[in-house]
């Protein structure tokens, strides 16, 4: 089974590396998207992506504390629940809202400010 695996997966990468065919998918995204795309689409949709987010600071430590920083906040949001049931969709929503604002603008808006 090893062997069997491992020539499947190493010795034939190419052969068996691609997604499977989805119809719907296709049709819905006509082969664009970097979810079920193959070949040398999917490899110019990675690396696109891959630049897009470190021009955005992934993996230079900013968008970690950035995240970190509105993690904190939003902890901060969710004890003033008091444990109480909720719908936790506005305040995820919020948070990465601001995670995005923290990137693009530099800066993020506090969740009780009715103005933005």
């Amino acid at each position: 089974l090893f062997r069997s695996i491992k020539e499947a997966l190493v010795d034939h990468k190419d052969t068996f590396a691609a997604r499977g065919n989805m119809p719907v998918h296709n049709h819905i995204f006509k082969g664009f998207g970097i979810t079920m795309t193959n070949g040398e689409r999917w490899k110019q949709m990675r690396r696109f992506s891959l630049t897009t987010l470190r021009n955005f600071g992934m993996g230079k430590g900013s968008i970690e504390d950035r995240i970190q920083e509105e993690a904190q906040f939003l902890v901060a949001e969710l004890k003033k629940t008091q444990g109480l049931p909720f719908d936790p969709t506005f305040h995820l929503s919020r948070a990465v809202s601001n995670i995005i604002c923290s990137l693009v603008f530099g800066s993020r808006f506090d969740y009780e400010d009715r103005k933005s």
